[in-house]
């Protein structure tokens, strides 16, 4: 299950660093086809297509993989050469440690660290001071597209055991649970993964056929993908996916639907930063800001296929979720 919306406050970021380098803020947002009303509002999301057509101009535009948020920039090709020159490697340990080497070959602004004991491996990420512009977005981005990059190269989507960001928790923090499939830990003095060290030992079995289908899509595309075929919180999305307009089913059919006891799977949710009510919403809003975009139905015909009864109801739910109104998105 792909997420289907972005928290605004990712493209903020972008834009904002680039401003800082002379760009027309305007210019920014004619191209990513989004009001500053939206950009500015704290809550605020915009539909994942815009967001991945945004990143691929800019990175074109920019010769820069990493969309202007570091001062060196990554220029194109440089994701896939790392693939590249760690693909043949005979372990997840090996491929890690030839990564970590590239990297350091092709940009000093920011860079990693593994380290293991006999139960974890630590995956660090440290930055150089005034050389990564909007820090907390870039290492969001780094550790979850690493983390997919690793699950791709061992064939095998192994979960986190912790995540520690430096940055204060933000009001999207169920956008990094849903990422890492983990609750985070904020205002740690790291940014790092955890896993375990037993996952060092597995075998890399991809080859140079797999990679090239692999390389098809941009790195930035890995974000937005769940970390586990075992997250639940997508699998439960999966189930409620297209069901919005003739009302959701209840937590017990969902459960039952997923193999698990009610109170198992509420259970569950928590320990990824969800509840089914939150999963709910997300449907509903994703559904809404996506039609919205595309700007083919009424908004009273968007409020009734987000499950509401009136278009009232729907603005007041809308404007909780996002910060602003559906006409905004619509304008």
């Amino acid at each position: 299950m792909e997420i289907e919306t972005i928290p605004a406050i990712y493209v903020k970021a972008i834009v904002t660093s680039l401003q800082l380098r002379g760009w027309d803020r305007e210019t920014l947002l004619l191209k990513l086809g989004v009001s500053d009303e939206i950009l500015d509002a704290e809550k605020a999301r915009i539909a994942r297509s815009s967001y991945l057509s945004f990143t691929g101009y800019l990175a074109l535009k920019l010769q820069d993989e990493s969309f202007g948020l570091l001062a060196t920039p990554l220029k194109p090709g440089t994701f896939a050469m790392l693939c590249h020159s760690c693909i043949n490697c005979d372990s997840l340990e090996h491929f890690l440690r030839r990564m970590i080497k590239h990297l350091a070959l092709v940009n000093n602004d920011a860079s990693f660290q593994l380290n293991r004991d006999a139960e974890y491996a630590t995956l660090t990420l440290e930055t150089n001071a005034d050389r990564v512009y909007e820090k907390d977005v870039f290492v969001m981005l780094a550790l979850a597209i690493t983390h997919r990059l690793m699950s791709w190269a061992a064939d095998c989507a192994f979960p986190l055991t912790e995540v520690n960001l430096c940055r204060q928790r933000p009001h999207y923090a169920s956008d990094y649970n849903l990422l890492f499939n983990t609750n985070i830990c904020f205002d740690q003095p790291h940014n790092q993964i955890r896993f375990s060290a037993n996952n060092l030992e597995r075998k890399i079995p991809r080859n140079d056929h797999d990679l090239r289908r692999f390389l098809q899509n941009a790195a930035i595309t890995l974000m937005s993908k769940p970390a586990s075929s075992n997250n639940l919180t997508s699998n439960v999305r999966n189930v409620l996916k297209g069901k919005a307009t003739k009302g959701f089913p209840t937590l017990a059919e969902v459960s039952k639907t997923l193999g698990y006891a009610p109170t198992t799977l509420k259970r569950r949710l928590i320990a990824e930063g969800s509840t089914y009510q939150s999963i709910k919403n997300a449907v509903r809003r994703d559904s809404a800001i996506y039609h919205l975009a595309e700007g083919e139905m009424s908004i009273d015909d968007i409020a009734l296929a987000a499950g509401f009864a009136d278009p009232p109801s729907f603005f007041r739910a809308f404007k909780r979720w996002t910060g602003t109104s559906p006409r905004a998105y619509m304008r």
